[in-house]
C-alpha cells in the first residue's frame, strides 16, 4: 500500500484558514477544486460560499 501526502495543498489550505473563518478541511476542499480536482466532499454548509 502506498500513502501519499500532498504537502502543497495542505500548506495552501492552512494559508487560507489563517486569513478567513472557514475551517481547514473546507479550505482544503476549496484548494483542491481550484487545482482541477473534479469531485470534493464537505460536511458542513460553510463550504457553500465557494460553490459556483
Amino acid at each position: 500500500m502506498n500513502v501519499y501526502e500532498d504537502v502543497i495543498y495542505y500548506k495552501q489550505a492552512l494559508k487560507h484558514t489563517l486569513i478567513n473563518n472557514i475551517g481547514f478541511f473546507d479550505n482544503l476542499s476549496y484548494v483542491m477544486r481550484n487545482n482541477d480536482i473534479k469531485e470534493i466532499t464537505s460536511f458542513d454548509s460553510d463550504f457553500d460560499i465557494f460553490m459556483i
